[in-house]
């Protein structure tokens, strides 16, 4: 999960609602000062303060961004337990909202880091049709990753195209692609084109 700034963190989602429910204000002040403090150059000690505000903005009002990020809070500790506390905490976010990609797409994550892999590739494939997302290259890429691990080269390139559409300057991506093409040789080439190709006539920035 990257850092973005504030606004595109939250979005527009909650624009309607917010102004008639003051709890729901202040749980999205305290999302936004949780994620500011993680998005700073800060020492690590701001993490234990980001998860702190993330649990006390579910207290004010639930919502599935407190529960994913606060989830993202107890992964760092990297402790197979706290990944399983993790997990539930993606699925509280995913009860709330099933729009929201990212718990799916962090679903996936813990469980890969878990050694889980095959049941990790279900939840990155919802995460890639959410409707709304912070990080839209993310589960193309963790799926590229898994298949690029199992030399199923053709499924791994076809996932990083993906990605490459919605973050075209992703440096990780370009470096995957290299690799997949001195496995593959010529075979990728129309592929290859094709996305290049639909990059440079869309209108649309790369994310």
């Amino acid at each position: 999960m990257e850092c973005e700034d504030t606004e595109s963190f939250l979005g527009d989602f909650y624009e309607e609602s917010a102004p008639q429910n003051p709890r729901l204000r202040e749980a999205l002040r305290l999302l936004r000062e949780a994620y500011d403090a993680m998005a700073s150059d800060e020492e690590c000690a701001e993490v234990a303060r980001a998860a702190d505000l993330y649990a006390e903005s579910l207290k004010w009002f639930p919502t599935s961004e407190g529960f994913t990020y606060l989830a993202w809070m107890r992964s760092m500790q990297e402790e197979a337990e706290v990944y399983e506390e993790a997990i539930e905490l993606c699925k509280q976010a995913i009860e709330l909202d099933p729009t929201f990609g990212n718990p799916y797409n962090d679903i996936g994550t813990y469980l890969t880091v878990l050694g889980r892999a095959e049941e990790a590739i279900p939840w990155f494939k919802k995460a890639k049709l959410a409707q709304r997302s912070t990080n839209r290259p993310a589960p193309y890429i963790n799926l590229g990753r898994i298949y690029y691990r199992r030399d199923e080269y053709v499924a791994a390139l076809s996932e990083f195209c993906g990605a490459l559409k919605h973050d075209a300057t992703n440096v990780f991506v370009l470096i995957q692609l290299k690799r997949i093409e001195a496995h593959l040789g010529a075979s990728t080439t129309h592929e290859l084109t094709t996305v290049w190709s639909e990059l440079q006539d869309s209108d649309c920035p790369a994310r």
